[in-house]
């Protein structure tokens, strides 16, 4: 009769752990669901947005390898604009700037294969020139 009892509840226990892994694997897949919804991958095109799809986060085009190819704009989640930098075949080469959140240039450069080149300007938030490097 005992061992009846540690089997029931051994059961009981497995069931439920069962459920448990089920709800959790559900909730992942839906995570994953809502994921997947807010990237748009399009013939030449990548859009991706912020939870609720009501404001883009970063969109840019695509070439045919769907690599990185043009200007790629990203965007604070206010819609303010965050960056943008120029791409050739999923590789940085050309001109870089990245804004603070208050509109004004945080920085601004090139890049040559995915490394900095020339004269980079650094700023602060008020827009005050603080450094220059040259690469």
């Amino acid at each position: 009769m005992k061992n009846l009892n540690i089997l029931a509840v051994l059961l009981v226990f497995g069931i439920f752990s069962c459920a448990e892994v089920e709800e959790e694997k559900e909730s992942t897949q839906t995570e994953i669901k809502s994921e997947e919804n807010l990237i748009e991958r399009m013939p030449g095109m990548y859009r991706e947005y912020y939870p609720g799809k009501k404001q883009l986060k970063i969109t840019g085009p695509l070439d045919p390898e769907n690599k990185r190819n043009g200007t790629w704009e990203s965007f604070y989640e206010n819609g303010q604009k965050n960056s943008a930098t120029y791409f050739v075949n999923g590789i940085k080469n050309g001109h870089s700037i990245v804004y603070y959140p208050n509109g004004n240039v945080h920085y601004v450069g090139e890049y040559r294969k995915d490394e900095k080149a020339g004269l980079w300007k650094i700023y602060n938030e008020k827009g005050e020139l603080i450094s220059e490097d040259n690469f």
